[in-house]
């Protein structure tokens, strides 16, 4: 869609998510070419997915680089509280 009809805080909501549906910014590597293109760290994420130590160790990077460390931790967003 080219413009949002709702209003309130849906419509906000919108409004940011159209603004990024022509993002020019992609990965450097493409998830679809990880595995011929990193051998060596796909399998190790692999084998880290399975007790979801990557998802872990991904989550507290993120959450101190760009918060307040695992103090600002949400478990499911929020979205379960």
């Amino acid at each position: 869609p080219e413009s949002v009809k709702s209003k309130g805080t849906r419509g906000q909501r919108d409004a940011l998510i159209l603004e990024k549906q022509n993002h020019p910014h992609v990965f450097a590597l493409g998830l679809k070419d990880a595995a011929c293109k990193e051998p060596g760290c796909f399998i190790l994420s692999a084998c880290g997915a399975l007790g979801g130590c990557t998802a872990c160790w991904a989550r507290k990077a993120v959450l101190e680089k760009y918060a307040n460390g695992l103090d600002d931790y949400r478990c499911c967003q929020g979205y379960v509280d």
